[in-house]
């Protein structure tokens, strides 16, 4: 699973070069690729990235930071950052909206509240 995939571009390269490392190592098996959901772009782009990820897995914390754009390590902020912000539920339903459309196996964690439980169980 690859963190901060940002473009399409960027998984096709990791592609390459895993496909190219198996080879040199004179493996044919089936190697599994899946992304880490956890900014912004990645999310909005899953539609593209869906086309060469197997799996996705939402990275809730980094997500809303970077929606949100507040720093989660600021104890004046972490509240905010931490509930599940009406923005961020947005770019995850689009996510999951994906994910449906694609048949693409999708892993997401949300605090447990009334919106956060409503969306999780939308994914599903």
């Amino acid at each position: 699973m690859l963190p901060m995939i940002a473009t399409l571009e960027e998984l096709q390269q990791v592609r390459q070069i895993l496909d190219a490392e198996k080879a040199a190592m004179g493996r044919a098996d089936d190697v599994k690729l899946g992304i880490m959901v956890e900014i912004p772009s990645a999310a909005l782009l899953s539609n593209l990235l869906a086309e060469k990820a197997e799996f996705f897995s939402v990275g809730t914390n980094d997500l809303t930071q970077y929606t949100l754009a507040m720093d989660r390590g600021n104890p004046n902020l972490a509240k905010q950052v931490d509930a599940p912000h009406p923005a961020v539920l947005v770019v995850i339903a689009n996510q999951a909206s994906t994910s449906r459309t694609e048949a693409i196996g999708t892993e997401c964690s949300i605090p447990p509240t009334d919106d956060g439980q409503r969306l999780l169980s939308d994914i599903d």
